[in-house]
């Protein structure tokens, strides 16, 4: 049977070769719904959010006085 050599990035709908894919075993055709361009673009947003919330986590902590938060208090308010 023929394997499909595009797919079409659930990101920016755009239709690209599998090479601009990043593996992914858990789908069905070996490679991850967003194209590596989107991925990226995804990861740095999630990354930049997942920092912001720990700057302020730490910034209501120092302004409460409840001393400066372990890496596990900062977990937790991020996972919220």
């Amino acid at each position: 049977m023929h394997k499909p050599q595009t797919k079409q990035c659930n990101g920016c709908s755009v239709e690209k070769p599998l090479t601009h894919f990043y593996g992914d075993k858990t789908q069905k055709d070996g490679h991850m719904r967003k194209c590596k361009e989107c991925q990226r673009t995804y990861d740095q947003q999630r990354a930049g959010t997942l920092r912001r919330k720990a700057r302020l986590a730490t910034k209501d902590a120092n302004r409460n006085h409840a001393g400066t938060l372990s890496f596990y208090d900062v977990a937790f308010v991020i996972s919220d």
